[in-house]
């Protein structure tokens, strides 16, 4: 409908409202209707709306902060990082560097870009291993596949509590086992001793079944997996 048919439909409605005994209530009423709608539309749009993002600048002594070589990539502006101002206040930093997100938020700039950078240390082993498999055309590093699995693909179905049991007992138990191991180099052997080992070891029904849950059963029974 177009705005002018639109008009023309409202002008017959008010004057047919104008019409009837109690006019003046009617009217009110509708035109109540009509702004709670018009203020209700305003508020879905700016529900949808996506504050705009800009790149973090970093300083020199910021830089110097970093891990020496993700620092000399952003001061080459090979990665870039950036910033946005949420809804509620918080400024949000964001970066993926070898398929590795990170993601910190907080109330002032300064204090986010402080946290990124603490992010960027906490994260460095694994953005340091998947840029080396990057390097390895085809190869799969086995630690970021099972964080990837436990994040995007467990936790979304269990308790809060037995995911952080979970990634406890994979930092505990797979990450000492199989650190810088690529699926695909993985040795059945290997993995079916492995997974014998747990499996005798006398540890609580919570870890085999998180074992058993695990990719590393999948991995065991796939085709590939007997060529090794």
């Amino acid at each position: 409908m177009s705005n002018q048919l639109l008009n023309d439909k409202l002008c017959e409605y008010i004057i047919q409202i104008a019409q009837k005994p109690n006019a003046k209530e009617q009217l009110r009423l509708f035109l109540d209707t009509l702004l709670c709608a018009t203020q209700q539309e305003k508020q879905e749009e700016s529900f949808y709306e996506k504050p705009a993002s800009s790149l973090v600048v970093f300083t020199k002594k910021e830089l110097s902060e970093m891990p020496q070589k993700i620092g000399k990539l952003f001061k080459m502006g090979k990665i870039r990082a950036h910033v946005i101002r949420r809804k509620d206040g918080l400024y949000l930093i964001r970066c993926q560097i070898h398929k590795v997100r990170i993601s910190v938020a907080a109330s002032q700039l300064d204090y986010c870009k402080e946290q990124f950078i603490a992010k960027l240390h906490e994260k460095l082993e694994l953005i340091t291993l998947n840029g080396e498999a990057k390097g390895k055309k085809g190869l799969t590093p086995l630690i970021p596949y099972m964080e990837t699995w436990l994040e995007n693909v467990k936790k979304p179905f269990i308790k809060e509590s037995t995911y952080i049991d979970y990634a406890r007992m994979m930092k505990a138990y797979i990450v000492p086992a199989f650190k810088g191991k690529y699926i695909e180099r993985i040795r059945a052997l290997e993995l079916q001793s492995y997974l014998t080992q747990i499996s005798n070891s006398g540890r609580s029904v919570p870890q085999k079944r998180f074992i058993s849950s695990s990719p590393l059963c999948s991995i065991l029974q796939s085709p590939t997996a007997l060529l090794r």
